[in-house]
């Protein structure tokens, strides 16, 4: 709110017959959905070199279930789509003030800075064995039931980040007198991963069937190791889809403000530590409150 209320001030100085350079300010909340890098047993031992944990045998790689593995391994290949939580704060440049007279699109240069936090990448690695341990017998039918015990081992690795960038768009807004309008526009992100931690568990596992239906689980956690992990940086490009709806038409103040919301679909460069950069398609999805400042 500090950085829109310095533009604000500015242009509530001194009227000028010029177009104003800062045309607006915004704040916005959203989300971004892209792939999870996906790192291998060597990749994660590269990524925590000080872990002891993942340089034991560990199990064959797959997805965790409600006790322990889940048992169906997954294929070598890309991450799950993962969610970040984003929050942008920015203001945008006017690009037409040397033009007489107006075009059919405003022009514009935002430019702001982006958080997104909760970035997250998992490995897991789990085995189960699975014996008979006691026969029930009906007392009415003569059917025997057999009943199961079952033990696991698993390997959890963990890690979490937040992302702190800048954002520069190039925005061309449909100029309208209607409370409605759109704009399209082409951005880059660039910035630092940080705040990075990393954990690795190793957990076993007992649960047996009872007679009643249920299971009775008893678990134990054999090691747990929490890392720090470097700060790396970032960039992304994405296109722009956007829908603006003014909240007034006659009210100054309530003309003044508008609410927004965008899609960016675009590509991201992301990198770990010791890990080489790689690339990853990504959608960003905002909404928020934006001030027009003329």
């Amino acid at each position: 709110m500090a950085l829109l209320a310095v533009p604000l001030s500015l242009c509530a100085q001194e009227p000028s017959a010029q177009a104003p350079l800062i045309v607006d300010g915004s704040l916005g909340l959203g989300f971004q959905l892209e792939r999870a890098a996906w790192l291998s047993e060597d990749d994660w031992r590269r990524l925590l070199p000080g872990s002891s944990l993942l340089q034991e045998d560990l199990p064959p790689r797959g997805e965790a279930g409600m006790y322990g593995a889940d048992f169906r391994d997954s294929p070598r290949g890309p991450g799950s789509v993962g969610g970040l939580a984003l929050a942008t704060v920015s203001a945008s440049l006017n690009l037409d003030r040397a033009r007489d007279t107006p075009g059919r699109f405003d022009q514009r240069l935002r430019l702001g800075l982006v958080y997104g936090g909760g970035e997250t990448t998992r490995g897991y690695w789990g085995r189960e064995e699975t014996a008979p341990y006691d026969t029930l017998v009906s007392l009415g039918t003569g059917d025997e039931y057999v009943l199961d015990s079952t033990w696991s081992e698993s390997y959890r690795a963990t890690l979490t980040r937040s992302r702190l960038g800048l954002d520069a768009t190039y925005i061309a807004h449909r100029a309208t007198p209607s409370r409605f309008s759109w704009y399209v526009g082409i951005g880059l992100q660039a910035g630092l991963a940080t705040g990075g931690n990393a954990e690795v568990i190793h957990n076993v596992a007992r649960w047996e069937e009872s007679p009643d239906g249920m299971a009775n689980y008893e678990g134990e956690t054999l090691g747990r190791e929490q890392f720090r992990i470097a700060t790396t940086g970032y960039a992304g490009l994405n296109a722009l889809f956007g829908i603006d709806f003014r909240l007034g038409k006659r009210s100054p103040f309530w003309s003044a403000l508008h609410l927004y919301q965008e899609t960016r679909p675009g590509i991201m460069l992301i990198s770990l530590p010791s890990m080489p950069t790689s690339a990853t398609g990504a959608w960003q999805f905002m909404g928020g409150l934006r001030v027009d400042l003329r």
